[in-house]
């Protein structure tokens, strides 16, 4: 299904627990902020959003009719720059778009000094804080995370990226608002993203740890998070039996779905002759066909090449090969209790992976959205972000007796 493969956007109301101030204490804002290579998710007390990770800078924007409840103008008086995001931003790519922009540019690790990723996450803030009043009372508090194996490295260059000051404006639709603010170094935690997961499928709406998932934090379990550009796993072992020699933390690139869109995109340009990046795909994700040149024709012409079922294949086989490799890692998964597969990704090959594993009678595979179906596999991270930042800050407004 389409449905699978399309990053969503969409921006809805939430009700999340959070720490309120007093006359001694500043209130803390809780941004939950999850900048994945095919889409910025969020959460904060209110809003919960996805979109695209990806937008473009304009020198202008002439709005004829009226924009979608969604499209996203971000203006950054600091720069000068008018920036599209998002679907907006993608709905609106041309030529000169797709000439200028690389894949790389957009999937690298080091991503984190781009003008486009400082406008996505910008963004994602605006959304996350655009129903808060923000005064002097009020601190911003951001919980983001990173694949296992980049934390140590990359943390540094992410929290420098989110820190500083911020003004800008930002449009939803027909409604704009204005913001000024610093976001402090210290205000801003990185954790593994599969943490964020596992604090996500412990907790309930209220912040509260569910009694009859503690059992989960106590046994041996495999957090399984694929994503667009990677697949996370991080091996929790509590009991006594587990050999020294497996990795508990491991990142791949191989088997996220961003290798799926380019074993599609080998195909086609090898086909078709053509030159189709991967982030082009996202565009013509919602048709389920890519336009490309008819050789055959006596004249100039075009025509549709439905894609999907390329998608569904590799999908297919990649989902394969990442539980076969799960079970070469970590002999069978003899020794596990819970296998815990999120991400949009993990989502898609839910009942493959299932399937796969139907034999394994000790083990129970859960999705990591289980504390909160009402929300998808795709804010298991964020979720837990907020979670965990929640926790942080009510232990500190306790030790400081507020």
């Amino acid at each position: 299904m389409v449905s699978e493969f399309k990053t969503k956007t969409e921006i809805g109301n939430i009700t999340m627990p959070r720490v309120l101030g007093n006359n001694q204490h500043k209130r803390r804002f809780i941004v939950a902020l999850d900048g994945g290579y095919s889409s910025v998710k969020g959460l904060s007390e209110n809003t919960y959003f996805c979109f695209p990770s990806y937008a473009k800078c304009v020198s202008g924007i002439d709005i004829v009719g009226r924009l979608n409840p969604t499209d996203l103008i971000l203006t950054d008086h600091k720069t000068g720059e008018m920036w599209m995001v998002g679907a907006y931003a993608e709905n609106t790519m041309d030529h000169n778009d797709i000439q200028s922009t690389t894949d790389e540019s957009l999937y690298t690790r080091y991503r984190y000094k781009s003008s486009i990723y400082h406008a996505i996450m910008t963004a994602g803030l605006g959304i996350a804080l655009f129903r808060t009043n923000l005064d002097e009372n009020v601190t911003i508090c951001v919980q983001t995370g990173l694949p296992s194996g980049y934390v140590k490295r990359d943390a540094k260059d992410l929290r420098e990226a989110l820190a500083g000051d911020y003004d800008f404006t930002l449009r939803i639709g027909s409604e704009s608002k204005d913001f000024k603010f610093r976001l402090e170094p210290e205000n801003i935690g990185i954790m593994e993203q599969p943490r964020g997961t596992l604090s996500n499928i412990v907790y309930d709406k209220d912040g509260h740890i569910i009694p009859e998932r503690v059992d989960i934090l106590n046994a041996n379990t495999i957090i399984m998070d694929d994503g667009f550009g990677t697949e996370d796993i991080f091996a929790i072992v509590s009991g006594s039996n587990i050999k020294d020699n497996r990795p508990r933390v491991k990142t791949y690139t191989d088997t996220a779905m961003k290798a799926v869109f380019e074993a599609v995109i080998m195909d086609l340009n090898n086909e078709y002759d053509t030159e189709f990046k991967v982030f082009e795909l996202q565009k013509f994700l919602k048709r389920g066909t890519i336009p490309v040149i008819d050789r055959d024709s006596d004249i100039i012409a075009t025509k549709e090449v439905e894609f999907i079922s390329k998608l569904e294949e590799y999908n297919r086989i990649l989902c394969e090969k990442s539980v076969k490799r799960l079970l070469e890692d970590y002999d069978n998964l003899l020794d596990f209790n819970y296998l815990v597969v999120t991400g949009g990704t993990g989502a898609s090959r839910i009942d493959q992976t299932k399937e796969m594993l139907r034999g394994l009678s000790h083990l129970k595979v859960l999705l990591g959205n289980e504390a909160d179906p009402s929300l998808s596999t795709i804010y298991s991270n964020a979720r837990g972000y907020y979670m965990a930042m929640l926790l942080k800050v009510q232990k500190a407004a306790k030790l400081a007796g507020e």
